[in-house]
């Protein structure tokens, strides 16, 4: 039988086979107007636009572990928010 990580690697998802959890729960910890944007259905644009005023250009593009920006991650909303793209921009 195969392991896990040969199994991943077959199907193309080998980042994620061994990938620790606690670092998917805690991936917006540091990384503030990523936490908004994941919370896109109780943010406000005026809560993102506070944090994009105060932040660093490297802040807001920064990437979570998993390599997602502030975009990707409104952009994978369930709930699809224009004011909050329109705000990132």
């Amino acid at each position: 039988m195969e392991n896990r990580l040969a199994m991943a690697n077959r199907s193309g998802s080998a980042f994620f086979a061994d990938f620790p959890l606690s670092r998917i729960a805690d991936r917006y910890s540091n990384l503030p107007i990523h936490r908004c944007c994941y919370y896109a259905l109780t943010s406000t644009p005026d809560e993102l636009a506070n944090l994009l005023e105060t932040s660093s250009d490297d802040e807001k593009n920064k990437k979570d572990v998993v390599g997602m920006t502030p975009f990707h991650i409104v952009a994978t909303s369930p709930k699809l928010r224009l004011d909050l793209f329109q705000a990132l921009l």
